[in-house]
């Protein structure tokens, strides 16, 4: 467990900055008309605060579904602390995504039990550089989000990259059982 403090650390982290941006952002966002603020305005992208209570998921995805997603959410929260005590220490990609995972379960969790099943959404994009022909209108604006979001998403990513790189996802194996002849980094043996 001593190897894993760094990752504990991450999550840790993760977990104060959604919840503090959070704060922050809605506390601006109220004291100006419309509850949106530019950060970011020119030619290529547009990055505002703009205030949302989402009553569904990462990305606005599956509204109205706030009390099911809520457990949902706590369940994934339960699977990932399986995986995180399961993993080995070495297994840095694997422990990473798990930390990032864990760190956006916990902040969105956070809101779905203490305001009244809706997250806090704040982050608003648009980005004008991509080419309207080929991804539509998909990108004005992208769904509105937070940071917990962005911190499932890269975690998710990382967990495909760990996927392809050690299909045992860096889990430590029972004594005797099949794979054993892989070190600690998931690479095969080769012969003495």
């Amino acid at each position: 467990m001593k190897g894993k403090l760094p990752f504990l650390l991450i999550a840790l982290l993760g977990i104060a900055l959604d919840l503090g941006t959070k704060e922050i952002a809605f506390h601006y966002t109220q004291q100006h008309p419309g509850e949106r603020i530019e950060v970011i305005h020119n030619d290529h992208i547009f990055l505002d605060w703009h205030k949302v209570e989402n009553p569904g998921g990462m990305f606005g995805i599956g509204q109205g579904l706030g009390g099911i997603l809520k457990y949902a959410r706590l369940l994934a929260l339960g699977l990932v602390l399986y995986f995180f005590f399961r993993a080995r220490s070495t297994s840095r990609l694997f422990l990473t995504s798990l930390s990032l995972i864990f760190a956006g379960a916990v902040g969105n969790l956070y809101d779905s039990f203490f305001n009244d099943g809706k997250v806090r959404d704040f982050i608003e994009v648009y980005l004008h550089f991509m080419p309207e022909k080929i991804f539509g209108r998909l990108f004005l604006p992208w769904p509105t989000f937070n940071v917990a979001d962005s911190m499932i998403l890269i975690g998710a990513c990382f967990l495909v990259i760990q996927l392809f790189r050690d299909s045992e996802l860096g889990m430590k194996q029972p004594a005797g059982q099949a794979g054993s002849d892989k070190n600690e980094d998931g690479a095969r043996e080769g012969p003495a």
